[in-house]
């Protein structure tokens, strides 16, 4: 085959795999609902973003200081974190883990699961015991 054929081939291959997938059925069940759900966590901020400007001119970047703390929280898990999850539903501290990065607390060993320190000089005892 000539040089022209195999460049055209490579080339269709490329944009075969470089293609940008289907998009996906984004009328899945409860989809919706959440969104929903996260709009009306962000309404309150933007609500009173926009009547800050309005009202006095002050053109606020955020809505701090203008809604009370557990608001910017839920607005800020609703528009960033938290996919795939019931927001509305969540207490306080489960936003705030989700704002974190979803990080879980680690749960403490149990069961003599951590080897005893095989010198027994003080300090390797302490540090054994940190």
């Amino acid at each position: 085959a000539s040089r022209q054929v195999m460049a055209a081939a490579a080339v269709k291959f490329w944009r075969g795999v470089l293609e940008k997938p289907e998009k996906k059925d984004l009328s899945a069940p409860g989809v919706e609902k959440q969104v929903e759900a996260r709009l009306a966590a962000i309404r309150p901020c933007l609500v009173a973003q926009e009547a800050t400007a309005r009202f006095s001119g002050d053109n606020r970047h955020s809505a701090k200081g203008l809604v009370d703390p557990r608001t910017i929280l839920r607005r800020n898990v609703g528009a960033h974190a938290a996919f795939g999850e019931d927001v509305a539903a969540m207490f306080d501290g489960e936003l705030r883990r989700h704002q974190r990065g979803g990080k879980k607390k680690a749960l403490p060993v149990r069961g003599g699961a951590v080897s005893p320190p095989t010198s027994a000089s003080a300090g390797d005892a302490a540090l054994a015991r940190r």
